[in-house]
């Protein structure tokens, strides 16, 4: 896009049907027509609040590329601040869009030109010539770069022009320090108006801080000025957001944390014809010359916002807040985990496996091709008639799978086991029985409920120096899919902006195995929640990091990330249980394996399933059809540098790829456990806490 002047070039005015038309679009050269435009943009238009009677003109602006803030405010040093830093002001006054404007699809029924598809309709425009002085406007702004959260820093570091681009426009170091251009690098560097300059490599100063310290400089500051947008169309949404940051004009606007103290609002679209993303802004309050924009930031965490963009008594009102809400929490948890071990003693275990009548012939319905062609068991046939299935055994959870299969049939998951596998209620279920009792937990905030907890925890690090890195997870995904860690308190704020995420404290120390970092996944086969009956299948699978551990680089998937084998399988490491056991103890002491860690991993495996039976007893244990359901569920367990394992998530269905090509009768043994009662290569959970106490 280029900037130009929106009184010049201006095409003919027609009438509504005319402007919706291709032949308006044709005739003027414009890439699509407006019904077009409304039909792919018109979603995010009406979602993002610009207001319908502008609409059109956002429709006229993309088409031809115009780039016009300058014609109505100009950056300047900000006085009030920081100097060095620059805002928009206004270069004339400049009216607001009514605040009766509706920002919702228009009625034009009586429009009998209207093409059947404008769902949005043609609202009421001005000409583009009268849009100076009088009427209200939008204006297009440009995005300086666009970037997913893992792949920042190494862009930064790749890029010279990238780093000296941002670092103006974000950090606003002196000329001496300005990044130079490398040899590879073009000979026109990014001017700070967007455009490009003369200035030749040799011509900057030689005097600049490293790579590193320009990277981490701008790190610090990014996520103040960074915004963020999701793609989605009509079937899918995009499973990680995209951030990005507004170009040197954009980044002028001042954000806010009040929205009464905003004059302007923002919305980011896409361009269809392009796929490339530009902003769009609009005045919410009239301005006189000189005033400068302010925006409201609207982050739906209220202790995000104010930490952020609020003014030094705000964010002295959200530490206290935090510190409080902290406090209490802690209190709450406390309290809970002095009662757990009594309810835990009283905990109702199966002795023995408990039989249970499945068919001598049983027709297996699944939607798994990999059972189909493991499970070889007689007895054991498939069907692809749900209705005659004697036994379901799905990939997919389903909330109430016992109203969707025959009521008399097997199946592979029960009735509100969500509060195991999904990471939120987890997490949940967890505090809410065992509290601090459960040091196998990584401390975990829910962002959308306990950021203010989070903020007053994370300061209580801080102040007592104390490591400070958090792992952001989402509720539900898995793969590392939108996870990453960081220590940046803006960043961790802004987490929930992307989606419900969870906070968790990162295991800083982990045991190490060939001096990298690794997790196992364990399988638990679970016939009954009351009396708990779960075995732990003998086979775990080890995930190994690519490269060696260290406390940095957290954006390096192959040294903080174990789980190679779906984005990088070259780089799997593949060690057998059997293998790892004897090499782990040589490393780390004699039978700490089988004496130390072993015990503590079965023990807080019962520990997360005592949980889940007191705490959701009604789905887990009363549901109707529970002496029906069965269920396996992959544990992910990390081991920290004193050996104490922690649970990563649970796992609904896990991925048995790995565990049926080392081990082909996994199938097998999994069926012969779970429905015929005949525990093969799997021991019985025990309550190995109440042992220890008689």
């Amino acid at each position: 896009m280029t900037s130009e002047a929106t009184t010049d070039q201006t095409p003919s005015r027609v009438d509504d049907s005319a402007a919706s038309s291709e032949a308006y679009a044709a005739a003027n050269g414009y890439p699509m027509s407006y019904s077009r435009f409304m039909e792919l943009c018109g979603p995010g238009l009406a979602g993002g609040g610009v207001p319908n009677e502008l609409w059109h003109q956002a429709y006229e602006k993309l088409s031809r590329g115009i780039l016009d803030v300058p014609e109505s405010f100009m950056l300047c040093a900000d006085q009030e601040t920081d100097p060095t830093s620059y805002v928009l002001s206004a270069t004339k006054a400049l009216p607001a869009v009514s605040s009766t404007s509706p920002c919702r699809p228009l009625d034009h029924s009586n429009d009998a030109s209207k093409d059947d598809d404008d769902i949005y309709g043609s609202p009421s425009k001005p000409p583009l010539h009268s849009y100076a002085g009088e009427l209200p406007q939008l204006w297009v702004i440009d995005h300086a770069v666009v970037f997913k959260m893992k792949e920042l820093r190494s862009r930064l570091r790749q890029s010279p022009k990238l780093r000296r681009r941002l670092g103006r426009m974000l950090v606003a170091w002196p000329k001496s320090q300005e990044p130079a251009l490398g040899v590879d690098d073009d000979e026109l560097e990014i001017a700070p108006d967007g455009g490009e300059s003369d200035v030749p490599p040799s011509d900057v100063p030689p005097k600049c801080p490293s790579t590193e310290a320009q990277v981490e400089k701008i790190m610090s500051v990014i996520w103040k000025h960074a915004r963020t947008f999701q793609v989605a169309t009509s079937t899918s949404v995009a499973e990680e957001c995209s951030w990005y940051l507004l170009d040197e004009v954009g980044t002028g606007v001042t954000f806010v944390a009040h929205e009464h103290m905003a004059n302007c609002r923002m919305c980011a679209i896409v361009v269809p014809w392009d796929l490339t993303t530009v902003e769009l802004m609009w005045l919410t309050t009239s301005v006189e010359q000189d005033d400068l924009l302010y925006c409201y930031a609207a982050s739906s965490n209220r202790p995000a916002r104010e930490y952020i963009w609020g003014d030094d008594h705000d964010q002295a009102i959200v530490l206290d807040q935090g510190e409080r809400a902290y406090r209490q929490m802690n209190c709450a948890l406390e309290a809970v985990s002095r009662r757990a071990r009594e309810q835990q003693y009283n905990m109702a275990v199966a002795d023995q496996p408990q039989r249970m009548d499945s068919p001598t012939a049983c027709l297996v319905f699944t939607d798994l091709p990999l059972l189909q062609s493991s499970l070889t068991l007689s007895g054991y046939s498939f069907t692809t008639v749900a209705s005659n299935a004697d036994l379901f055994w799905l990939s997919e959870f389903t909330d109430d799978i016992r109203t969707v299969v025959n009521p008399d049939a097997f199946v592979n998951q029960f009735v509100g086991e969500s509060c195991l596998c999904n990471k939120a209620d987890m997490a949940k279920t967890m505090q809410s029985f065992w509290g601090t009792a459960a040091p196998w937990l990584p401390v975990t905030y829910d962002a959308a409920t306990q950021m203010r907890c989070f903020l007053g925890d994370f300061e209580r690090r801080l102040a007592a120096q104390e490591n400070n890195h958090w792992i952001v997870k989402p509720h539900c995904m898995a793969r590392s899919t939108d996870m990453f860690i960081s220590d940046d308190l803006s960043l961790l704020l802004r987490a929930s902006e992307t989606g419900p995420k969870l906070l968790c404290k990162y295991v800083h120390n982990p045991c190490r195995f060939r001096d990298r970092k690794f997790d196992m996944r364990f399988v638990v086969l679970v016939r009954s929640f009351w009396p708990l009956e779960a075995y732990l299948y003998d086979v775990f699978w080890l995930r190994i990091s690519a490269i060696p551990y260290s406390l940095e680089d957290f954006d390096v998937f192959e040294k903080h990330w174990t789980v190679m084998n779906y984005s990088k399988p070259g780089l799997l490491t593949q060690v057998h249980y059997d293998a790892f056991i004897p090499e782990f103890n040589k490393a780390h002491g004699e039978k700490r394996w089988e004496k130390d860690c072993y015990p503590k991993i079965r023990r807080m495996i019962f520990d997360s399933l005592t949980a889940a039976s007191f705490q959701h007893r009604d789905t887990l244990i009363c549901h109707e059809g529970t002496h029906h359901c069965r269920a396996a569920y992959g544990y992910d367990v990390m081991l920290d540098d004193q050996y104490e394992p922690k649970l990563l998530e649970v796992t609904f269905s896990p991925d048995c790829t790995r565990a049926v090509k080392y081990h082909p009768h996994f199938f097998n043994d999994v069926f012969m456990t779970l429905f015929e009662g005949l525990p093969t290569h799997c021991q019985l959970l025990r309550n190995e806490s109440k042992d220890d106490t008689l």
